[in-house]
């Protein structure tokens, strides 16, 4: 019992742990608030859940200041490119059905569908592997085509999350300016991960 409250114990761990992801959350709310460095802003706080679930003593402020200005073009520049996109297909849409296209309705329906999912895992697997946009979007894909499965858990988790329950629970925001967003990304971060050494492992999947 007395090793849980020993310096580094069970107890001095997980506080902690809550502690780095606390400010986590806060750093990443705070970087994202100009709208454009939102891309920026998201790579750290992916980045960072990854060395926090490798290592809970790492100073993660640094560490999150860091990764935001080492990558800031690269990832702004994927933002941008999901934004435009996200427009792009929701046009589309919009389109298809005031033409009355029903066929065509229901492809669109499905490829931003598609487009959900590979924007729930696109930056947590730009956190795990370093690499081009274009090498990025190839492990997304490869991702989402080899676990389909974990792919829609994690994105019907992020809608409950933060969709439906600020909604519904408008009581639960507090929870989201102090842990939400960074308790997400850790959790995506740890799925994903564990997924694919496991896919590797059965030589589904390559990286």
């Amino acid at each position: 019992m007395k090793g849980w409250f020993s310096y580094r114990g069970v107890i001095y761990n997980t506080l902690l742990f809550i502690y780095n992801l606390m400010v986590l959350n806060v750093l990443f709310i705070v970087f994202s608030i100009p709208i454009i460095t939102l891309g920026a802003s998201l790579n750290s706080l992916y980045v960072s859940a990854v060395e926090l679930s490798t290592d809970r003593f790492t100073p993660i402020a640094k560490l999150f200041a860091w990764n935001f200005g080492q990558d800031f073009f690269r990832s702004t520049k994927l933002f941008v490119g999901l934004v435009a996109s996200f427009f792009l297909i929701s046009g589309l849409i919009y389109l298809s059905v005031f033409l009355n296209y029903s066929m065509l309705t229901f492809f669109i329906f499905f490829l931003f569908s598609y487009f959900l999912l590979i924007l729930t895992i696109i930056f947590p697997i730009n956190a795990l592997y370093e690499g081009k946009i274009s090498v990025l979007l190839n492990n997304s894909f490869v991702f989402l085509k080899t676990d389909l499965l974990t792919s829609i858990f994690l994105l019907i988790l992020s809608l409950l999350t933060f969709v439906l329950i600020p909604i519904y629970f408008p009581q639960f925001i507090l929870f989201h300016l102090l842990l939400g967003f960074a308790a997400m990304a850790f959790f995506q971060v740890k799925i994903i991960k564990k997924r694919i050494i496991e896919l590797s492992k059965e030589g589904e999947t390559d990286y």
